[in-house]
């Protein structure tokens, strides 16, 4: 892992300078400052973003998504069945 400018993040990465900004304000790129107080990023040996807990957080609710589309399906299911089902016995 080594550090690099915002610039050379974004050179690196193929993003605008911009979108390294966001990442960092967001927690999703692991940065420091320079003793001139520089933002600086960190990169892996290949030139790619260091990952953060943010990435693991987003990873663990990505694989939850099936299950919730589930989960809601059967809910919709039994209110289209209570509530939306013609009432029997009514005149």
């Amino acid at each position: 892992m080594y550090r690099v400018t915002v610039a050379e993040a974004a050179a690196k990465l193929g993003v605008k300078e911009q979108a390294i900004r966001k990442r960092i304000k967001l927690g999703n790129l692991t940065h420091d400052k320079d003793e001139d107080g520089r933002v600086e990023a960190y990169l892996d040996m290949e030139g790619r973003a260091t990952s953060t807990d943010a990435d693991a957080l987003i990873d663990t609710l990505h694989q939850s998504v099936p299950d919730w589309v589930v989960y809601l399906r059967q809910e919709v299911s039994l209110y289209n069945h209570y509530h939306l089902s013609p009432v029997r016995g009514r005149v």
